[in-house]
């Protein structure tokens, strides 16, 4: 993938357009879902941003973690 997309994709998802982002909740768990494949997890204390999306699995032909995988590995 060229570096300029590639930039530009993983901006997407920093800035929580392409849906991997965190849902705080005031009494629990904060959560994360994946609109790619449905995915679901809850993060004890505060989740942000996109740094959680690694720590839960997502499923096999989940194309929205492929296209994160690939933008953010260096």
């Amino acid at each position: 993938m060229d570096n300029d997309l590639k930039d530009e994709v993983r901006a997407l998802f920093q800035s929580n357009i392409l849906g991997l982002y965190p849902v705080a909740v005031t009494n629990g768990a904060d959560e994360y879902h994946c609109p790619g494949c449905d995915s679901y997890t809850q993060i004890k204390g505060y989740a942000m941003g996109t740094e959680h999306v690694t720590m839960f699995e997502h499923g096999a032909d989940c194309k929205l973690y492929a296209l994160y995988k690939t933008v953010t590995q260096d």
